[in-house]
């Protein structure tokens, strides 16, 4: 909002500059209107004089020798419609000016006749000898109203004191003669180069670039068809060239110079038209189809009324000031409340733009208040209006370029996301097939175990025991099938649980155990699975409390034997401990120290776990393994 205030700040800043600019020549252009009244005024260009003629003696006629008679006294710079001149066989109108001057008014310096706003041909002449004449032949019909003329004068030409100057100026749509200058050559030829700049130069120079500039959006636009504000904005650089052509166009060959003129007029309020048409689909105004139909109705309202001979040409010009003026009010206040920086630029632009009308109205013929700049500025509109297209367009050009920088980051990020999940993915798939293998490899082992060693060992021990074998044999193979057992039961899949685990170690032992004369007491408590309780810990766990068993069954003397494990928590760490207590004579200090307690601490210790063994003063021993739940690398 601060960038979109600044912006708007500096566009209105310029904007200000430009009117009070404009209106300080408005002023000393209406002193200079209307504080002389005589044949001609004398400006100072400098220390060097020159002479501005403010009335001349005219006279209609056809001749290309001077008229002898027939002058009358009239205004510089008057201007007739074809309506108001006597018709010729060809339709085209000729005038005579004449104005008188004295040489020693003008001091010694070489002299020149500048002259502009002639319609169209003209021939200049000097004391009866003609000075200068912008077509080759009388057939050679010249577009040559706007453009400035400065013609040396030969030394040889003049006279001392009073000499005479007079003007042949032909016209086929309309006529008049323009200013009339006389003075310092130098001084002139300032004046002329800064004209014809401005005049012919400066809009050729617009004018093809915004042709230029309007190919590239009607380009742009056939590859965002959506986008009708492109399309208007070609449509708009096309009438803009239609309309300021006549402003430089020099030869028109045989084409219809009233059409021609036609069409420059009304080039004028559709080219006027189809910007604003621009500016109401780019800034998005409430109801903007409505409000082009309805400038394009107006415009072909007035085009017919003055082909049918019913308004002049000034009401198209003052029409088409109006309908800007009326739209740029109307955007504005509909896109008040817009944040976007290159709407409100366009807007004031176009605001600025409108009220430049004010100086080309000032300039229009038989209003003529002032001179203003000396030439029109509407001809540069549809440029500048191009330029500030480019502005407003580059800012919405580059918040696209961010929002797709963003969305290839987005784009990117969730690529790489995408790429880790289905690097992750495969490795779990990879892990899932080792699993697979894994547990078809166990199932083998275990069923080859079973079937192979295990009825080996179940065979033996039968042989073993119809043959009465020695008690110590028979002994060995049933603690070969309860390894066995243990063994197989530690390939079991237990998914970490602990619990699960130690049941079926007590499943496997129970039968030992009854034959022994121990009663087991089970107390296990819920307790969370162990993430890392593979098949190769499982077995240490297992190998623990088969040593645990073990030694009640053969040492202990017990009679009762309690297995169980519980949560516990050892230097802070979540984990679970588990046990096997008898209530036998207990174990001695040598047997604390023998290779039975040593190989149980080791796997514990292998297991990241804390053994423990205890023997109490009444009797009993109890074996405990703490477990942590979640175990440090290494």
């Amino acid at each position: 909002m601060r960038h979109r205030h600044k912006g708007s700040l500096i566009v209105a800043r310029v904007a200000a500059i430009f009117a009070a600019w404009l209106l300080c020549l408005a002023g000393a252009s209406w002193a200079s209107a209307t504080g002389v009244a005589s044949d001609f005024q004398m400006e100072q260009g400098g220390p060097r004089p020159i002479l501005r003629f403010s009335s001349i003696d005219i006279v209609f006629s056809d001749s290309f020798t001077p008229p002898v008679s027939g002058w009358k006294k009239s205004q510089a710079a008057p201007v007739w419609r074809y309506r108001e001149l006597p018709k010729t066989p060809d339709d085209i109108h000729s005038v005579w000016a004449r104005a008188h001057f004295d040489r020693s008014s003008l001091g010694p310096e070489p002299l020149a006749i500048y002259t502009r706003d002639n319609r169209e041909q003209i021939m200049i002449f000097l004391n009866g000898k003609e000075l200068f004449r912008n077509f080759a032949s009388p057939e050679d019909r010249v577009q040559g109203w706007y453009r400035p003329y400065l013609v040396p004068i030969p030394l040889g030409a003049l006279r001392p004191g009073m000499n005479e100057i007079m003007m042949r100026v032909d016209g086929s749509y309309d006529l008049s003669i323009g200013q009339i200058i006389i003075g310092d050559q130098e001084v002139l030829q300032r004046q002329y180069s800064w004209q014809f700049f401005w005049r012919i130069e400066g809009v050729q120079a617009a004018n093809y670039a915004m042709l230029i500039l309007s190919a590239a959006s009607f380009l742009l636009w056939l590859s965002r068809r959506r986008e009708y504000e492109l399309l208007f904005l070609a449509i708009s650089g096309a009438l803009w060239f239609v309309r300021d052509y006549h402003y430089f166009a020099l030869q028109l060959g045989q084409f219809n110079r009233a059409l021609f003129s036609d069409i420059s007029l009304y080039a004028l309020y559709f080219a006027a038209a189809a910007s604003n048409s621009f500016t109401a689909l780019f800034v998005r105004i409430p109801r903007a189809w409505i409000v082009i139909a309805a400038m394009f109705g107006f415009g072909l309202l007035l085009c017919g009324l003055h082909q049918a001979g019913l308004i002049d040409v000034a009401p198209i010009f003052f029409g088409t000031f109006a309908a800007s003026l009326l739209f740029s009010a109307y955007a504005l206040f509909t896109t008040r409340h817009s944040r976007r920086a290159e709407h409100w630029m366009l807007l004031l632009i176009t605001g600025l733009l409108t009220a430049t009308g004010l100086h080309d109205i000032g300039r229009f013929p038989r209003i003529e208040k002032w001179d203003g700049l000396g030439f029109y500025i509407q001809p540069y509109i549809g440029l500048v209006f191009c330029i500030a297209f480019l502005l407003s367009f580059g800012q919405r050009a580059l918040r696209a370029f961010s929002s797709l920088e963003h969305v290839n980051q987005t784009l990117e990020q969730r690529i790489a996301e995408a790429r880790a999940d289905l690097s992750q993915s495969e490795a779990k798939r990879r892990e899932l097939e080792v699993a697979q293998a894994i547990d078809g490899e166990r199932t083998r082992l275990m069923r080859e175990m079973h079937d192979g060693i295990g009825s080996n060992l179940v065979t033996a021990l039968a042989i073993a025991e119809q043959q009465n074998q020695p008690p110590t044999t028979i002994k060995t193979l049933k603690r070969a099938i309860s390894d066995l057992k243990i063994t197989v039961d530690s390939l079991e899949p237990v998914e970490g649980d602990l619990v699960a685990l130690l049941a079926n170690l007590r499943h496997r032992m129970t039968r030992d155990l009854k034959e022994a004369g121990l009663v087991c007491k089970w107390k296990a408590e819920p307790c969370e699975p162990l993430p890392w309780l593979d098949a190769t810990n499982a077995l240490h766990v297992l190998r623990i409390f088969q040593e645990a068993i073990g030694n009640a069954l053969a040492h202990s003397g017990a009679t009762h034997l309690e297995i169980g494990c519980h949560p516990d928590v050892v230097d802070g760490r979540d984990g679970l401990s588990a046990y096997v207590a008898d209530d036998g004579h207990g174990i001695s200090e040598g047997g604390m120290a023998g290779k039975g307690i040593a190989n149980m601490r080791a796997r514990a210790e292998a297991l990241h776990g804390v053994f423990g063994c205890e023997s109490f003063a009444g009797g009993g021993t109890r074996v405990t393994i703490w477990l942590p739940y979640a175990r440090e690398s290494g």
